[in-house]
């Protein structure tokens, strides 16, 4: 099975339910939370580069991984 889109789903407010992302990019130490235009309302600058894991707690605390030192 060949896959080929490319770039974000369309956004339609109207069909959407309002949520936030929590986005880790691959090469960086660098966690984005962003809002439904992908716009950043939150970054946090981490020690080292993750393994691509956050995720927050219950109690809202950030929880990362990495296994690199």
């Amino acid at each position: 099975m060949r896959y080929s889109q490319l770039g974000l789903p369309e956004y339609d407010p109207a069909r959407a339910t309002a949520r936030y992302t929590l986005f880790t990019p691959l090469i960086q130490a660098t966690t984005y939370l962003l809002n439904m235009e992908g716009e950043p309302v939150y970054t946090w600058e981490l020690d080292k580069q993750l393994d691509n894991y956050v995720q927050f707690l219950p109690n809202g605390n950030l929880l990362t991984a990495s296994s690199r030192s």
